[in-house]
Order: structure tokens, then C-alpha cells, then sequence
């Protein structure tokens, strides 16, 4: 992305900042391989909570701050279930063997 900002000083829209390149990376998805290559070297996972921001850490339920006791994930909980919402999901996971 570039820094081009719009006339208020604001940083113009990401349609507008992207480059070439960028635009490539993420129609092709390119530009999940570095989280993907944290999941090989063990320092994320694909399926797992998204940390809460630390600064915050004084205003988190002892339930919240849990959340930072396991790796990181790619996706979380919710999107994995949101797949069971979706009419022929359940025959679709089920022909996956789930």
C-alpha cells in the first residue's frame, strides 16, 4: 500500500492505496503465506482466538485473559462453525469424512 492520503490529510481509501502488486497478493491469497509459515514454525495455529490487545489487559475477565494461554489462529471458532449454518453444509462435511 502506499501512504496517498485524500484531500483532509485522512489516508485515502485501500481500493485507491493498493498497488499492482498488492492487488495481485490478495486476489491470489499470496499474502496469507506468512501466517501460514507461523503455523509451520509453531507460533500460530489455524484454527484458534484472536490475542485481545495487552494494553487492555487490566479491563479483561480472568475468562478473557484465558484467551492468550493457547496459540494465536489463522481463523477462529466462529468462522470454522459458521460453515454448520449454511444449507448442505452438513452433506458437504460429511462427504469431507467430518
Amino acid at each position: 500500500m502506499t501512504d496517498a492520503r485524500a484531500d483532509d490529510g485522512q489516508f485515502a481509501a485501500d481500493a485507491e492505496r493498493l498497488t499492482a502488486i498488492g492487488r495481485f497478493l490478495r486476489a491470489t491469497s499470496l499474502d496469507e503465506l506468512p501466517e501460514l509459515m507461523n503455523v509451520l514454525t509453531g507460533e500460530m495455529s489455524l484454527v484458534g482466538p484472536r490475542p485481545l490487545y495487552s494494553h487492555y489487559r487490566d479491563r479483561y475477565t480472568p475468562n478473557q485473559f484465558r484467551r492468550h494461554e493457547v496459540l494465536p489462529g489463522i481463523n477462529g471458532l466462529a468462522q470454522v462453525n459458521a460453515g454448520m449454518q449454511f444449507p448442505g453444509s452438513r452433506s458437504l462435511l460429511s462427504t469431507c469424512g467430518m
